[in-house]
């Protein structure tokens, strides 16, 4: 099973790959980075109650006590910011 965390998980692209990290069986979503919503739960907002994780305000959530094998960084786009850049990275074993 591959563990996802996604920055930017309560914008509009992060709530789709939130979404589909959730119904992959393959996948398993085990953090969300989204600043303003820090605490708050992410089941609810992608429409799947029963995933467990609760937004966070950093990166330390992805980074602390999680082996993560995925992280997909989503970006809003804020001032003269105009792209959208997307990372995807895997930890072989």
């Amino acid at each position: 099973m591959i563990r996802v965390g996604v920055i930017g998980a309560a914008g509009r692209m992060g709530l789709l790959v939130c979404r589909a990290v959730a119904d992959d069986p393959d996948l398993r979503l085990v953090a969300g980075i989204t600043p303003s919503l820090d605490g708050e739960p992410l089941g609810p907002m992608i429409g799947r109650p029963k995933v467990d994780v609760t937004l966070s305000d950093g990166i330390d959530t992805l980074l602390q006590g999680t082996r993560r094998d995925c992280g997909a960084a989503l970006p809003s786009v804020t001032g003269v910011r105009t792209s959208t850049h997307c990372r995807f990275s895997r930890t072989v074993q």
